[in-house]
């Protein structure tokens, strides 16, 4: 692409990165610094993932937080101007698509906050991609790249959430993740695209280790996408994946990030999304990355997060992010960028205490790419800022307050209770018997199980 630059980071010091910068034939040094202290990162970890959900009183730090992040910005960005001026690129029209590549340690340049650079006070526009190095070639042997051909997709949606009893007004609905990403498909049928695309979606739930692999392995053809819906954990530095117990359905199952992306690539899963919080966490050991053990281990794309995100903020990215990708045909880097900015459009999110809060939670979603399959060969001549700005940013909008309202028309806390039964009846194999005084709400809560 015209508009591509590409730092590749060469020497890595706690706090400097050397890189080598690149923009078609030419390449120059430059140098990197962390515009943040360690004092701040801590702020914007409270911001971004206990401002809303624990101190909604706190305004005035909160207020502070969210200048640091328009500071952090421009300081990142002032690092780098020099080259977008040397290759005449400040005056493009068009995003530049930024791709940042760093050694896989502890010292990783994936630490700084290069989603940073999408800010709109910024003079230039960037699509941020960070990228990883490649597996060797026997892993990524068989590989089917995107082909705009191909019009039938198939999705593979894993959940996995239990209840905890000590913390019930913790546990977060499978249906305020899936419900979007199955009303994004919907959409489909009533798109204008020319060449309208289907998707095949199958969900996994309760969602066992031992039923992915049965899913992946079910004589069908290949997925495309595994979305998991699940909570990670870091386990003596490694990163895993908390799957439902196939004994104990009250019970978690940690696996190991490496055993579950051996399964996915014997499938040949290309694509990974992630709404787990701190999946894509590069401020921690890299081990303890989910998305970069991912990467490492052979999957090509991995969408993580890097904090914890409100569940709020991920149901708008995640519609956002599959109406660009499935029905509009965007690659996976401008369908991030423009989830990214519908983001930055709604910023309210629900907190204590019946309170509402503005969040700049944005930049905690990030896409991860190996280096050989960091261009997206379909639709790439679509850009994120039309879909965005002109096409269907008043209609995603309009369709989420259209969902909170729907979900408030829903019985109130009683997805636990959805969520027993459907473990109860794959336990009783399909037999369960209701038993409640008369008037309590038990064909309330049936009828909401089913739908």
């Amino acid at each position: 692409m015209n508009n591509r630059i590409k730092l590749t980071c060469i020497k890595a010091t706690p706090n400097k990165w050397v890189c080598r910068a690149e923009h078609k034939d030419s390449d120059t040094p430059v140098t990197f610094r962390s515009p943040f202290t360690n004092n701040q990162e801590g702020r914007l970890r409270w911001y971004l993932e206990k401002y809303a959900t624990k101190d909604p009183f706190a305004g005035s730090k909160a207020s502070g937080v969210a200048a640091s992040i328009k500071q952090y910005a421009h300081d990142l960005f002032e690092q780098l101007q020099s080259i977008v001026e040397l290759w005449g690129l400040q005056n493009t029209k068009e995003p530049l698509d930024l791709h940042v590549q760093g050694t896989e340690d502890d010292l990783s340049i994936h630490k700084l906050h290069w989603e940073a650079l999408e800010h709109p006070s910024l003079p230039v526009k960037f699509c941020v991609t960070r990228v990883s190095t490649p597996v060797s070639a026997n892993e990524l042997s068989g590989r089917e790249a995107w082909k705009q051909a191909n019009e039938t997709r198939r999705l593979l949606f894993v959940t996995s959430r239990i209840v905890d009893p000590s913390n019930p007004e913790d546990f977060i609905s499978t249906r305020l993740v899936l419900k979007p990403v199955l009303d994004s498909i919907a959409s489909m049928s009533k798109s204008n695209i020319d060449q309208p695309k289907h998707v095949n979606i199958d969900i996994v739930r309760p969602g066992t280790f031992t039923a992915l692999k049965e899913a992946l392995n079910n004589g069908r053809d290949r997925y495309d996408i595994v979305h998991f819906d699940v909570h990670g954990q870091i386990k003596d530095d490694k990163a895993t994946l908390l799957f439902m117990s196939d004994i104990d359905r009250t019970m978690y199952n940690p696996v190991d990030a490496t055993d579950v992306a051996h399964e996915l690539r014997a499938a040949g899963v290309d694509t990974v999304i992630l709404n787990s919080c701190n999946s894509a966490n590069a401020t921690t050991r890299v081990t303890a990355n989910l998305a970069i053990t991912l990467l490492q281990s052979g999957i090509s794309s991995v969408l993580g997060m890097s904090y914890q995100l409100h569940i709020n903020a991920a149901t708008i990215f995640m519609l956002a992010f599959y109406r660009a990708f499935l029905v509009e045909g965007h690659s996976m880097e401008a369908s991030a960028n423009g989830a990214r900015r519908a983001l930055r459009s709604k910023q309210q999110r629900e907190a204590r205490f019946q309170y509402r809060v503005d969040v700049e939670d944005w930049l905690v979603p990030v896409l991860y790419r190996l280096q050989d399959r960091s261009q997206d060969v379909r639709n790439d001549n679509k850009t994120t800022i039309a879909y965005i700005d002109d096409l269907n940013l008043s209609e995603i909008m309009t369709f989420t307050e259209g969902q909170k309202n729907e979900d408030e028309r829903r019985l109130f806390g009683r997805e636990s209770s959805v969520l027993d039964i459907e473990n109860q009846l794959l336990a009783s194999k399909g037999v369960l018997l209701l038993e409640g005084s008369l008037g309590c709400g038990k064909t309330s809560l049936i009828l909401d199980s089913i739908d």
